[in-house]
């Protein structure tokens, strides 16, 4: 420790910067208890995740609707080039 602070072993903050994190926290009433506090958490995390996964299933029905379009295209030309 003496070889990296020698011998004085404060160091000194030129500068710190504030921290904000938008804000004070949303508090629920103090009449509701800790097990309903944990209740109304867990619903509120459900429900982001079903939100996620539902924007999921629409990008991914997308895509094989695309992807379907494309066969179907290629279908299309295939059978043109075999009645030739």
């Amino acid at each position: 420790m003496n070889e990296i602070f020698g011998e004085d072993a404060t160091i000194k903050l030129l500068h710190v910067a504030e921290v904000n994190d938008g804000g004070g926290k949303e508090k629920l009433p103090p009449h509701v208890d800790n097990s309903a506090r944990k209740k109304i958490d867990w619903k509120a995390d459900i429900l982001v995740i079903e939100k996620e996964r539902v924007e999921v299933l629409k990008e991914m029905v997308s895509g094989q609707a695309q992807k379907n379009a494309i066969f179907d295209r290629l279908t299309s030309a295939i059978e043109k080039i075999a009645e030739k």
